[in-house]
């Protein structure tokens, strides 16, 4: 089961040298999907699909605040829209393990 209630993302940014802002990518986003449903995410360019994704699975960087509330009970699969995102010189696990630095979640891969 994945639930998702009042999901809302941003991300700090400076403004100038010691001031910093947030911007807002995602805001009250909320779903809830049982075992054996199926939910397409939709969008334009931009719209936040990926950064839904990142949230629901812990992979945002470091200068993201994440308000409300993922559950999720089992395991969640993130398929890129492209291959692009992915290095064909790495290995599946190696590409893992640095999403998983990038998110301050390094565990054995």
């Amino acid at each position: 089961m994945l639930e998702v209630a009042d999901l809302s993302v941003t991300f700090r940014r400076y403004s100038g040298l010691f001031r910093q802002v947030e911007h807002a990518c995602l805001t009250g986003v909320s779903f809830r999907l049982r075992p054996g449903e199926v939910l397409a995410v939709i969008g334009a360019s931009g719209a936040g699909k990926s950064i839904l994704a990142h949230a629901i699975l812990g992979l945002l960087p470091a200068n993201a605040v994440l308000r409300g509330r993922v559950r999720l009970a089992g395991r969640a699969t993130l398929l890129p829209q492209s291959t692009a995102h992915l290095d064909p010189l790495a290995s599946a696990g190696r590409q893992i393990g640095r999403a998983a630095d990038r998110a301050g979640r390094r565990r054995a891969v």
